[in-house]
């Protein structure tokens, strides 16, 4: 087997924490709106900007977000072990439709 896959060690995970803590050292509240660093009011804005932008749609999505949910709760919750991945990936591709993408790319870190 490959180590490109493996687990990267407990003092790297600790030194990349550290590092994410001083980049946010100052921010009252900062969301990361997936792809774009934004604060938490422009998060909600862009949110509810899109829900009345395409309200059936969202209604639709939400409604099926739930049963999922309530189906993958039902096995003593076991089901969720494969109903949150699956909600996660296709929430991101809702999100890819409907948000248009930042202005210039985010940089790697």
């Amino acid at each position: 087997m490959s180590d490109q896959g493996a687990a990267l060690p407990r003092a790297e995970w600790q030194a990349r924490l550290e590092q994410l803590t001083k980049e946010r050292e100052g921010h009252d509240v900062a969301i990361e709106l997936l792809d774009r660093d934004v604060g938490a009011y422009e998060a909600i804005h862009t949110s509810v900007r899109v829900v009345l932008a395409n309200p059936i749609a969202m209604a639709v999505w939400g409604l099926i977000v739930a049963v999922a949910l309530i189906i993958g709760s039902l096995p003593v919750f076991a089901g969720l072990a494969v109903v949150l991945p699956v909600l996660g990936h296709a929430t991101w591709h809702v999100y890819r439709k409907v948000v248009e993408p930042p202005a210039e790319p985010r940089p790697a870190t």
